[in-house]
């Protein structure tokens, strides 16, 4: 189980390494904090607040397989333009 656990904190620290540098280009330098802690901070609160009174609801209703598809969730991606070497306002 160690390593099953161990084997998962990996993978999740090689996905969110690379966080803040993308965060970093998502928004003009003067506006950088702003940007990236007030809505990060919002939608930490907003959905990690809820998401057990959901999951607890949905288990309630009778509906427990849906529990793994509500944790699981879908995140849309936007493409991105690429930055690399090129000079951040």
């Amino acid at each position: 189980m160690l390593l099953v656990f161990c084997f998962g904190l990996g993978l999740y620290a090689m996905k969110s390494s690379i966080a803040p540098a993308i965060m970093s280009e998502l928004f003009p330098t003067r506006l950088r904090g702003l940007g990236i802690g007030a809505w990060y901070n919002l939608t930490v609160a907003l959905f990690g607040g809820t998401a057990p009174l959901v999951i607890q609801w949905l288990s309630n209703i009778g509906h427990s397989s849906w529990v793994l598809l509500v944790c699981r969730g879908r995140r849309s991606r936007r493409v991105r333009r690429h930055t690399k070497g090129s000079v951040l306002r």
